[in-house]
């Protein structure tokens, strides 16, 4: 088995003429690249070879269906399932407001890059030492700034959309009294605080300090995880 001195990459794309410019790239920053076709072939590879792979690099579009990202989404779930600590990006180069992927990597705790051209594949390369060791978004049209968009711990909400969309209100109106807040938003009386002392709860030791400037402080750090989400009224009545 080969090795870089920088480590190996597990890549599962079925169309290796599209993403040369990746796959030449990251072998010349070093890397050792292992390319695999179908998703079982894929996941045959890391359950062999696991300890062996730095990181996971999944293409949404996987078969059997190559109009959608549900194969490589489902893939996701399934590696992330199987073993809880190797990093996952998943990518695609369709240039789309993304709400399906963007909704469940999170959860999965897997970055998301849009190759629509490729500077979003020399952010990946660039940073992908970060990468390995955090979470990242990058969208060409939404997601240009990179500390922005780095976490560099898994997400303490695990995906909630009702529990960003609280954060996000006290984030965005410091001003405001949590009673305030409740009026706009259209919350029942005595919603909002117990919410937020259940988020302070769960984000812990990544508080700089257990208040609101603390909430907020997170919040900047890392409003790309939930850019796209929108919680439904049932995610609202039932937050956890």
């Amino acid at each position: 088995m080969t090795t870089s001195k920088i480590g190996r990459l597990l890549i599962i794309d079925d169309r290796p003429k599209i993403i040369h410019y990746l796959l030449d790239g990251l072998k010349e920053d070093g890397w050792t690249v292992v390319l695999k076709e179908t998703p079982d072939e894929g996941y045959a590879e890391l359950k062999e070879f696991r300890s062996s792979f730095a990181g996971v690099l999944v293409v949404l579009e996987l078969p059997p269906k190559k109009n959608t990202f549900k194969g490589g989404l489902n893939l996701v779930d399934k590696i992330r399932l199987e073993w809880a600590d190797i990093p996952i990006v998943a990518y695609t180069e369709r240039m789309i407001e993304p709400i399906e992927a963007v909704r469940r990597l999170p959860m999965s705790r897997a970055s998301f890059f849009d190759f629509y051209d490729k500077d979003g594949m020399d952010v990946l390369r660039s940073n992908l030492d970060l990468l390995l060791k955090g979470w990242l978004f990058y969208n060409p049209k939404v997601a240009v700034v990179l500390p922005n968009v780095i976490a560099q711990k898994p997400d303490p909400l695990k995906g909630s959309p009702s529990l960003w969309y609280v954060l996000e209100l006290i984030s965005n109106n410091p001003e405001d009294s949590y009673e305030l807040i409740e009026k706009k938003a259209r919350f029942a009386p005595g919603y909002i605080g117990p919410t937020a002392n259940r988020i302070m709860t769960k984000l812990g030791d990544q508080l700089t300090t257990r208040s609101r400037d603390g909430l907020k402080e997170w919040f900047k750090l890392n409003y790309m995880r939930y850019r796209f989400m929108q919680p439904s009224p049932d995610e609202l009545n039932n937050p956890e």
